[in-house]
């Protein structure tokens, strides 16, 4: 198996390319401090899981970087190892496609056991963060869907965004400040768990907000 480190601190990265080439059945393929470094490197070497922790500069958010590497390698595995996880960062890390879930604390034999799991294509989720993702789905079963709470002018304002609208034009349609339209925006984005513009648009086609929007306006102007 072709294991990737990417991780800020070198020892770390030494000490888990060390672990790997003493267990034999493991090849460290390659190693760089950020996600960006390793989209170069990883080109030009086969890689079959990526290992990957970013607490450094350049792109802290877990699951911006975890969407990069799939987005540039969608057939890779990516075992994120990090001291550094939280509830909210493990759902959305998930979300945008992490395969599996391992504390730095873990030993050996656990990291083995991750790395052989989501190579061959299952999920790792290490019991220490298990309790996490369960809590996580619990309560978003028990939040009231998007679609449920959207006041008029949030629905005005997707379809808006819908019909490719900046947030100047968008501001002067609802006769709101554009400071507002990006808070309003801001809003709608963690409702609806999306995080851009596009995202939002297709969950709210997807939820039938959009299809309401439009069969409501086509009966009045009847």
């Amino acid at each position: 198996m072709r294991v990737f480190l990417v991780d800020d601190q070198t020892m770390f990265r030494q000490g888990v390319k060390s672990l790997l080439e003493r267990a034999g059945s493991f090849l460290v393929s390659g190693e760089s401090t950020t996600v960006f470094q390793a989209l170069g490197l990883m080109r030009d070497r086969g890689t079959d899981v990526v290992v990957l922790d970013t607490r450094h500069g350049g792109m802290r958010e877990m699951p911006s970087a975890v969407a990069t590497l799939k987005e540039a390698f969608p057939k890779i595995s990516v075992l994120v190892v990090s001291r550094h996880l939280d509830p909210v960062t493990v759902r959305e890390t998930l979300a945008a496609g992490a395969d599996g879930f391992l504390p730095k604390t873990a030993d050996s034999n656990e990291l083995f056991r991750a790395l052989r799991l989501v190579n061959e294509g299952g999920y790792f989720i290490h019991t220490d963060i298990l309790g996490w993702v369960v809590d996580e789905f619990r309560k978003g079963r028990r939040d009231p869907a998007p679609e449920e709470n959207l006041s008029e002018r949030d629905k005005r304002l997707i379809e808006l965004v819908s019909e490719g609208m900046n947030n100047k034009e968008i501001s002067e349609a609802l006769f709101v400040s554009v400071s507002t339209v990006k808070n309003d925006l801001r809003t709608l984005f963690h409702c609806f768990r999306v995080s851009d513009r596009t995202k939002l648009v297709v969950e709210a086609m997807n939820r039938g907000v959009l299809n309401a929007l439009s069969h409501r306006r086509e009966s009045n102007a009847s």
